[in-house]
């Protein structure tokens, strides 16, 4: 834990922290002995793939909406940023 937190340049707690909750998402597994591995399991990594893109979604259409974009201008930046 020590190691991997130098090497993160975080404090051991800070990574405990982070391993727990990876674990508690499922997407880290604790082997006893054998240590931390992280998942293969396709239908947990998509949920949490889709966790994060819903939340970034919503993030840029608040932000966007506070510029006063209506939903078809909102539309038309995210197709053409798409297009780059």
């Amino acid at each position: 834990m020590r190691d991997l937190a130098a090497e993160a340049s975080v404090n051991p707690n800070t990574m405990q922290r982070a391993l727990v909750e990876l674990e508690e998402c499922g997407l880290v597994i604790t082997q006893g002995t054998l240590g931390r591995i992280v998942t293969e399991d396709k239908n947990v990594i998509l949920a949490e793939r889709e966790k994060i893109a819903r939340s970034y979604a919503a993030e840029l259409a608040l932000k966007m909406s506070e510029l006063g974009l209506t939903e078809e201008e909102i539309s038309f930046y995210i197709k053409e940023a798409l297009k780059k």
